[in-house]
């Protein structure tokens, strides 16, 4: 079996500067697209703090940066955002879910 190096290493923020880190890139991502969405991003927000909630962090090897950011969203305490935006199928309501959001630096 063939393994590879990666440039990348990836851990959970557990830190509140951890967190500031992935609120940067996402916000940086996003407001690349769309100016006025960048700044709402910068600092961590509620679904972040929240129960259920993981933030991954990619630190790129050589610079030590932060390149992406992954967001994991269990539905166990609040709704998850998608379940928000469309009427969800009633027979599913009582199952787990996750949501997945991610961001990479430009």
């Amino acid at each position: 079996m063939a393994t590879t190096s990666l440039g990348f290493t990836t851990r959970i923020a557990r830190s509140h500067q951890a967190l500031c880190e992935a609120s940067d890139v996402r916000a940086e991502a996003y407001g690349h697209h769309v100016p006025t969405m960048g700044a709402p991003l910068v600092q961590p927000d509620a679904i972040d703090l929240q129960a259920g909630t993981t933030v991954l962090v990619c630190r790129d090897k050589a610079s030590g940066e932060v390149a992406g950011t992954a967001r994991i969203q269990r539905n166990q305490s609040v709704p998850l955002q998608i379940e928000r935006s469309v009427d969800v199928p009633t027979q599913t309501l009582d199952r787990g879910g996750c949501e997945v959001s991610e961001a990479l630096g430009i």
